[in-house]
């Protein structure tokens, strides 16, 4: 399990301040107190991001490395949210969804590392 240091602490007051403290569901008005992962960050997560992440850019991620923990916890990927509408953030199996947030994702780092 991941260990919640100064860091994680930050990068979600990020997404909750970034928000204003309110969840993110388009029809929901209820403060903040979950970060919400678009795409889950456990393993099954994680597996999907490194089989696409093969296919389209033909690099071999690891599941458990710190480029794949950079996808996982990036701001495309991480929404504010109340804690009834956690899962209604997912895209893991909606291929409409899934597929345009890992490429929004890729080029967002690849523009960082100036690619």
């Amino acid at each position: 399990m991941k260990e919640f240091n100064q860091k994680t602490k930050d990068d979600c007051y990020i997404v909750h301040l970034g928000a204003s403290f309110q969840c993110e569901h388009p029809e929901c008005c209820e403060r903040s107190v979950q970060v919400a992962h678009s795409i889950k960050k456990g393993k099954t997560g994680r597996a999907k991001i490194k089989t696409f992440w093969g296919n389209r850019y033909k690099e071999d991620l690891k599941i458990w490395s710190k480029k794949m923990d950079a996808i996982i916890h990036h701001k495309f990927n991480t929404n504010a949210s109340c804690i009834n509408h956690n899962s209604w953030f997912l895209r893991l199996g909606n291929k409409e969804k899934f597929e345009p947030l890992v490429e929004r994702i890729h080029d967002d780092l690849e523009s960082q590392n100036g690619n």
